[in-house]
């Protein structure tokens, strides 16, 4: 009987030693845990925003509108498209039922820097980067006719998107595609 006692009382403390040493290690980890978030140092990440923004730049001297550019006024590279929107506008400024006509105005484009996409854009071929300028658009735009009590209104709206992904401007704008060395093309041409 007495080795059976003294059976159990061992099994008793094995429990307890257990149990201590449980507790032990836990106790151990979380210190250790603790002590480690404490000493570490946070590393700060600062995120800017990407800003696409682009400003018309042009002369009027009279009847005449030249030297029409874009100006990427925004934080990345940019590709930028044109349109071009020509009106008969009343002294209050409202626009009329009046057609414009190729005889009521001359206009000179550059064809070189620029093409005019399937979509009826006028498209930039180069990136813009940031704080740069394009290439004229426009080179002049001379009203030739006027209609009586009216004025030929020309308004040049321009967009811009980020220049990467290449993608992204392909997906936003399908007129065009970018070619291996970065420029745009018209995607009507093969």
């Amino acid at each position: 009987m007495n080795f059976l006692k003294k059976l159990k009382q061992s099994s008793k403390t094995k429990k307890y030693a257990l149990i201590i040493s449980a507790l032990l290690i836990v106790t151990v980890a979380v210190g250790g845990t603790l002590a480690w978030i404490s000493t570490s140092q946070a590393i700060k990440s600062d995120f800017s925003v990407a800003n696409v923004k682009c400003a018309v730049l042009e002369d009027v001297s009279g009847n005449n509108k030249e030297n029409v550019k874009v100006e990427n006024t925004g934080s990345i590279e940019e590709y930028v498209r044109v349109a071009i929107v020509m009106s008969w506008v009343d002294d209050d400024g409202n626009t009329i039922a009046q057609e414009v006509k190729a005889s009521d105005y001359t206009m000179s484009l550059n064809g070189t820097d620029w093409f005019v996409g399937s979509d009826g854009y006028y498209y930039c071929k180069a990136i813009v980067a940031q704080g740069d300028k394009t290439e004229n658009l426009i080179n002049s735009c001379v009203v030739n006719n006027t209609t009586s009590g009216y004025k030929f209104k020309l308004d040049v709206i321009a967009s811009a998107i980020q220049a990467t992904p290449k993608d992204a401007v392909e997906d936003a704008w399908d007129a065009v595609k970018v070619d291996a060395s970065g420029n745009l093309t018209n995607s009507e041409v093969a």
